[in-house]
């Protein structure tokens, strides 16, 4: 990845908020934040 992306990507907050979402779709969302290494993820409780 480029250096400059990678930067960028730890400033971002991955958002995994919406209420109908399995937990497929929150594995398969957390997967993609650590693939980019973002700074954080937030689900909804």
């Amino acid at each position: 990845m480029n250096q400059k992306v990678y930067e960028l990507a730890k400033m971002i907050d991955h958002s995994i908020l919406h209420p109908t979402l399995t937990d497929e779709d929150l594995i398969r969302e957390c997967e993609v934040a650590n693939k980019y290494d973002v700074a954080s993820v937030c689900v909804k409780p």
